[in-house]
């Protein structure tokens, strides 16, 4: 990280208009959930320079359309885009600051973040009145203090680092960067307090808009899975991505005159000589019930079709005798007082997929899935595979109502979607003895 931050330096980022207006509007997407309508990236572009020295800022003054995430467009000294640059969006906030000589003033805090080789950069550029970067010595520039607050959560333990008398401010370590970056993906406002020496800046780093912008930064590819191995490698019941496995083979590349390609799976928990395992990748459409009406996962279609249809195309008699039959239970979920739902009876399955609950065990409030071109297939609008290629996904609990289930959505958000929306992506998941 010191060494990406030194470069960083060297590399300084020039914003010509921090806080332009933009005229873009989000694209409206029609999803199949019944209860949200989400938007689309539609962010106007920014130009950030970079060369091999340091160059002089150009200080605007910005006091309007804060509160906005846009992209920024990386060009070297030439003023050409650097087309292979790492991304960086960034948002303008407004604020106060105060010290010995003024008291709540106006401040502008512009907030980046920039996507790295397994991580993600956040850092910060405070304009004093809104129009003069903050300057700091040397003493100050080591001892920068950051608190945050999400939620009423407060953290403090940042480190942060600078180079006087002017640099953008920088937090040091992997997952500090990614936990505020999956806050505001969940659309929670992150509050903070910056100090330095006598100067204290306060501002918000807003959630709106930053769905939208998302994919621009591939969030949650390669980045997410290292990021997710390094946090929970001494966890129970997480998932290691390098705890994988063949079995079973299924169309996939949508090339049938090439046969079934082999089905890939990710070791979710292990218990008794037994194997919790789920597909790595989403690898059909199908309707959690071929009509919209009242049903349960004892009684639902896609629960047929998976130990039936599936089961029988996917694996051999051979590979049939190493997935067990179990006992899979069906809890009422009931995440409102108004949700009229129930889970309806446990069943005896081969293949199903997850509940609620083991939703929340495994994956810790992220199911991040892409799916197979032949999945795709299924979708062909897109309207459920997000910009950066995450899928929505079906769970066997019910949602609000009878007539509808759970879902993962695109957006890796927790929905309720009617049983008979053909287009969400399936992910079977099986116990298998060793």
């Amino acid at each position: 990280m010191k060494k990406v931050v030194a470069v960083l330096f060297a590399l300084t980022f020039i914003m010509c208009a921090c806080g332009n207006s933009s005229d873009g509007s989000p694209a409206s997407n029609e999803p199949v959930q019944t209860d949200v309508s989400e938007q689309q990236e539609g962010a106007e572009e920014v130009t950030v320079e970079s060369g091999d020295e340091t160059v002089a800022e150009e200080e605007t003054a910005v006091t309007s359309d804060t509160g906005v995430w846009k992209k920024a467009k990386v060009v070297d000294d030439f003023g050409d885009e650097v087309e292979d640059a790492d991304h960086v969006v960034y948002a303008p906030c407004q604020g106060t600051f105060s010290n010995t000589a003024t008291e709540d003033s106006d401040l502008l805090a512009c907030a980046y973040i920039r996507s790295l080789p397994n991580e993600y950069m956040i850092s910060f550029r405070l304009y004093e009145y809104n129009d003069h970067k903050a300057s700091f010595i040397s003493s100050e520039a080591e001892n920068i203090e950051l608190k945050t607050k999400i939620d009423g959560e407060v953290k403090d333990d940042y480190k942060i680092l600078a180079v006087e008398p002017n640099s953008d401010l920088f937090i040091e370590g992997k997952s500090e960067c990614y936990d505020l970056v999956k806050a505001l993906r969940d659309g929670r406002d992150v509050k903070c307090v910056i100090n330095i020496g006598n100067s204290k800046y306060n501002f918000t780093i807003p959630s709106e808009g930053f769905i939208e912008i998302l994919g621009y930064i591939d969030i949650y590819g390669e980045e997410y899975t290292e990021y997710q191995k390094d946090k929970q490698e001494a966890a129970d019941n997480s998932i290691d991505d390098s705890d994988e496995l063949v079995l079973g083979k299924y169309e996939q590349d949508n090339n049938s005159e090439n046969g079934k390609e082999d089905i890939e799976w990710i070791v979710l928990d292990e218990k008794d000589g037994k194997k919790l395992i789920i597909s790595k990748y989403a690898l059909t459409t199908q309707p959690f019930n071929s009509e919209t009406t009242d049903v349960t996962w004892e009684e639902c279609t896609l629960r047929e079709w998976l130990n039936n249809d599936f089961l029988n195309e996917a694996f051999s008699d051979t590979e049939k005798t190493r997935i067990e039959k179990t006992t899979v239970v069906n809890d009422d979920v009931k995440l409102s007082s108004s949700w009229t739902s129930t889970g309806g009876n446990d069943t005896e399955d081969q293949i199903f997929l997850l509940s609620y609950d083991e939703f929340m065990e495994y994956f810790n409030e992220e199911m991040i899935c892409t799916a197979t071109p032949f999945a795709l297939e299924g979708d062909p609008d897109g309207n459920n595979v997000g910009e950066d290629g995450n899928c929505t996904l079906w769970l066997r609990s019910m949602g609000i109502d009878q007539e509808s289930a759970l879902i993962i959505n695109k957006y890796h958000k927790l929905m309720s979607s009617a049983v008979g929306s053909d287009n969400v992506f399936v992910r079977p998941a099986l116990w298998i003895t060793q």
